[in-house]
């Protein structure tokens, strides 16, 4: 069985996510593994450098600018109304779940618990051809 890992500039623009979604659909069994999109790590690694120097309005700033460009593939990807409405609903759980972190003291067990279960409420599983 292949293991494909995609991530960074090659999942970086909707265009590129559609060439990803054209390999991986050859009809052959395999684990595709996606990592962040391009600027996603270095992003949150800048958020959370702002919240320790006390600058929560600029991180919060930040939070916006990277939700954004998610949305954004999410609009320019998703063809059914219907996956493009729960696709951004996630992001926006996510992005909620990132901007509580600066509200309170959490670690880390609770933030995946949390996050797992928002994920498990799903009643039915993202299909490879909804995009």
């Amino acid at each position: 069985m292949k293991v494909m890992k995609f991530g960074g500039t090659s999942i970086g623009t909707s265009q590129r996510i559609k060439n990803v979604v054209d390999l991986i659909r050859d009809g052959d069994q395999k684990i595709v593994v996606l990592s962040a999109l391009s600027g996603t790590t270095n992003a949150l690694i800048h958020i959370n450098d702002l919240y320790y120097a006390g600058e929560k309005d600029k991180a919060a700033i930040a939070i916006e600018e990277l939700e954004r460009i998610y949305q954004e593939h999410a609009n320019n990807l998703f063809e059914s109304t219907i996956n493009k409405k729960e696709t951004l609903c996630y992001f926006k759980l996510t992005f909620s779940l990132i901007r509580s972190f600066a509200n309170k003291p959490f670690s880390m067990c609770e933030a995946l618990i949390n996050l797992s279960a928002s994920l498990f409420e799903r009643k039915e599983p993202y299909k490879s051809t909804s995009i």
